[in-house]
């Protein structure tokens, strides 16, 4: 005899709550200081505006070097492009994986929207 089962509903993830504080702006050469949140994990990062040719504003987000020696697996900094018709990128592999909008660029588009950076 032989049974079936009703297949396993896919169970949604629970979206994490994001939050962004920005410490200090990026002025003339000097870098910024943003702290990210995700749930429960806190990132922080030194923030660099960058040139940019592609029709945005791009940044470069680098890890505080206590975090870089806990993560040893991850690379230290990440480029986000804030593109002009909305198709931000980050380098993260979060958003090249899953070509979403990662925590890196959630943070960035809403100081920008905010007119903090």
């Amino acid at each position: 005899m032989s049974t079936t089962t009703a297949p396993r509903a896919r169970r949604q993830a629970k979206p994490k709550s994001r939050s962004v504080r920005l410490g200090a702006a990026p002025q003339g050469g000097n870098a910024g200081h943003v702290t990210i949140t995700a749930g429960k994990l806190i990132r922080d990062y030194f923030v660099w505006p960058l040139a940019s040719q592609l029709g945005g504003t791009a940044f470069r987000l680098e890890k505080f070097s206590a975090q870089r020696d806990q993560e040893k697996d991850e690379p230290d900094h990440y480029e986000v492009l804030l593109a002009d018709d909305g198709r931000h990128t980050c380098e993260c592999r979060g958003h090249l994986r899953w070509g979403t909008a990662c925590m890196h660029i959630g943070a960035l588009v809403t100081l920008q929207a905010k007119g903090k950076l």
